[in-house]
């Protein structure tokens, strides 16, 4: 007698024990597992996202929709991946990192344009640091705790501090109403 029995990729992801799910989490029903990984409580796995073998979400992590993580990908505990980043093998992505693709966040942005994130083999990116849109952080580069990062980081290079600043006021550009000035 033949049985059909249809699993989703984390279904089958499972019942090939390919992934350790500790505790409750939110995994979208097409998301590829590779081999050997956890996947900790509490984190959301959206739609479209592919995650490479030995790969560690912690608890709490947001990986936003067709995002890639490549191979041996640690992530620690409350990181935010946007959509559509890519993570190449070997990144390490300390807790509370924030990853953004849209330059300009407002609700009903007519205007929204995605620019992707993208992290090079082997980078590091430290606690609570904050990678703006469309940036690429090269291979092997370290991102220091707390950075915020406008620009794009060349690759074996060591980056860190923030760089925020008073850059002009927000009143004006309400009272022309022109706030899309790019």
């Amino acid at each position: 007698m033949e049985n059909n029995v249809t699993l989703s990729p984390v279904e089958l992801s499972l019942f090939l024990d390919h992934v350790d799910i500790k505790g409750m989490a939110d995994i979208a029903d097409d998301v590829i597992f590779g081999a050997r990984c956890t996947v900790w409580s509490f984190a959301v796995i959206c739609p479209g996202v592919v995650i490479g073998n030995d790969c560690v979400i912690g608890s709490g992590v947001y990986i936003g929709r067709n995002t890639i993580i490549g191979n041996n990908v640690r992530i620690q505990d409350k990181a935010h991946i946007t959509d559509h980043s890519l993570l190449e093998n070997d990144v390490f992505i300390g807790a509370m990192v924030c990853t953004m693709n849209d330059r300009w966040p407002e609700v009903g942005n007519p205007h929204y344009v995605r620019e992707s994130i993208r992290i090079g083999h082997g980078a590091s990116i430290g606690c609570s640091a904050v990678l703006l849109p469309g940036i690429t952080v090269g291979h092997h580069a370290v991102v220091g705790a707390g950075a915020i990062v406008a620009k794009s980081v060349a690759e074996y290079t060591v980056i860190r501090g923030d760089r925020a600043r008073n850059t002009r006021p927000l009143r004006r550009l309400y009272e022309q109403k022109d706030i899309r000035r790019r």
